[in-house]
């Protein structure tokens, strides 16, 4: 975890220096993937046995929350250069949001409340856009349609 700090306290005292496409490659090569690899990579993952025989995946949220957090905060240091990321971001935080484990998804979707409340009265109509779209999607791929369809395979006969 004190790799990943060290990654983010540097991207943010130098970034400025930083092109775009440097920048690009940073987020897409590095950072990106951190997030991909969300409950392999830097969070500790326990298994403990369950009574019935099964076993339960448990996350410590601290790394992943922290990340985000960090990512957040670059983003909005350096919100005019990076404004091309907002994207990209929101995608990020739209994968992390579908996932099937319920504490990354409450962290991301904790994320876009935050970057909301940071940002909305800087935000164009574009990025609005982005951010009801983002939404779109996480409801999509998280509407439980099971529970919500009823089908009657019974017939009623009616008196």
């Amino acid at each position: 975890m004190q790799a990943i700090i060290s990654l983010f306290d540097i991207l943010k005292a130098y970034g400025e220096y930083f092109p775009r496409e440097f920048w690009k490659r940073i987020f897409h090569d590095i950072l990106k993937p951190l997030f991909e690899k969300g409950e392999q990579h830097e969070k500790t993952i326990r298994k403990t046995s369950i009574s019935g025989g099964f076993e339960e995946t448990k996350i410590d949220r601290e790394p992943l929350r922290e990340m985000f957090s960090r990512l957040m905060d670059i983003h909005n240091f350096f919100k005019p250069k990076l404004d091309y990321f907002t994207k990209d971001i929101l995608e990020l935080m739209v994968d992390c949001a579908i996932q099937s484990h319920e504490m990354v998804a409450k962290i991301s979707i904790n994320s876009i409340r935050f970057l909301i409340n940071q940002w909305h009265a800087e935000l164009t109509e574009g990025e609005w856009e982005k951010i009801i779209t983002a939404f779109e999607i996480i409801f999509d791929k998280t509407l439980p349609r099971q529970l919500l369809t009823y089908k009657n395979e019974r017939k009623v006969k009616y008196i």
